[in-house]
Order: C-alpha cells, then structure tokens, then sequence
C-alpha cells in the first residue's frame, strides 16, 4: 500500500500529538516493571505515585486487561507509551517505529486516530 507524503506528515504530527497523551498508559508501564520485574512492592509503589495500594493493583491490572483487550486504539497508546517512556526523551527512530507499526496496521484509516 502506498501513502503519500501529506499522509505521512498527518500520522506523524498525531504520534506527536499522541506522545503527549498517553501519560497515564506510561504510569500503568511503569507500575508493573517495578512491580514484576524490580520486585518493588505495592507498599513502595502507593507511596511512589502516591496511590493506594488498590490503586496500584489497578494500575498493573490495567497493563494485562489491554493486552487481552481487542482494542487497536488501547493497543497503539500502550505501544507508544513502550516505545517513548518520557515524553520529551525520543528520537527520529521512535518516531518511524510508531509510523511503521500505525501504517502496517492500517491505524491511520481507523476512525479514532486522527483526534485532537
């Protein structure tokens, strides 16, 4: 499939626009690697984000529900959450890795991508 330029700058101006958006998908991401993969407890993890503990849980929940999840809208934040865990800390590289992920899976013609 071809795209041209003027659609290229379109998804790569809503990725940018997006990158900013997705805070909240970097805290459930951040939640779960200190989690699972750190081994920081729940406790630490409340006083961290300063949450409850329930709050925590749902955080880490939320992570393996959109994962199970159907939703491309769902699937595509978290990937860009993934891909750029700071919003002012990426590259041109980040960005053509989300470029290539929304346009071979035809994101870009779904109806939820381009808002604003």
């Amino acid at each position: 499939m071809k795209i041209d330029i003027t659609e290229i700058r379109k998804i790569t101006v809503q990725i940018l626009i997006d990158i900013t958006r997705v805070w909240m998908y970097r805290k459930y991401l951040k939640a779960l690697f200190l989690h699972e993969e750190m081994g920081v407890s729940l406790d630490a993890l409340s006083k961290e984000f300063n949450v409850s503990i329930d709050t925590v849980k749902k955080y880490i929940a939320k992570v393996n529900q959109i994962e199970k999840s159907g939703s491309k809208e769902e699937k595509y934040k978290m990937i860009i959450a993934m891909l750029i865990p700071e919003k002012n800390k990426y590259d041109n590289r980040d960005i053509e890795e989300i470029r290539r992920y929304v346009i071979g899976n035809n994101l870009h013609a779904e109806e939820w991508f381009y808002k604003n």
